[in-house]
């Protein structure tokens, strides 16, 4: 194979690699979510109710009896951009908590993570 050869296949695989960097770029930006939240989400299992007070950064359910169930509104803030709502809207997704029966009573946490993608 001569230099010249070598020269133009070593051309071509910096080309297809630039080629295929440019695709996978584009992809990402495409498919990726335009706005993330994530949102604490605590409740502890009683022999009682007891209320639980949210703020824009934690879900607090309050104090559950086993086996019941509770629906909390969690809002996402407005977005950047314009898509199906109405730009600086906000959208109110019902976040439900099913308490299994058998929960022994304590403290339990965890988070919840809400991603916005383009429609």
């Amino acid at each position: 194979m001569s230099n010249i050869n070598k020269k133009r296949n070593i051309i071509y695989i910096i080309l297809i690699v630039a080629v295929i960097m440019v695709i996978f770029s584009i992809t990402l930006l495409i498919f990726a979510p335009i706005e993330r939240k994530v949102i604490n989400v605590k409740f502890s299992a009683g022999d009682s109710f007891g209320v639980g007070f949210s703020g824009t950064d934690e879900l607090d359910y309050g104090r559950l009896i086993p086996g019941t169930s509770i629906t909390r509104n969690v809002n996402l803030l407005s977005l950047k951009e314009e898509y199906n709502i109405e730009e600086g809207g906000k959208i109110s997704i019902p976040v439900f908590l099913d308490v299994p029966r058998n929960l022994t009573f304590g403290n339990y946490s965890g988070k919840i993570e809400l991603r916005v993608f383009r429609a």
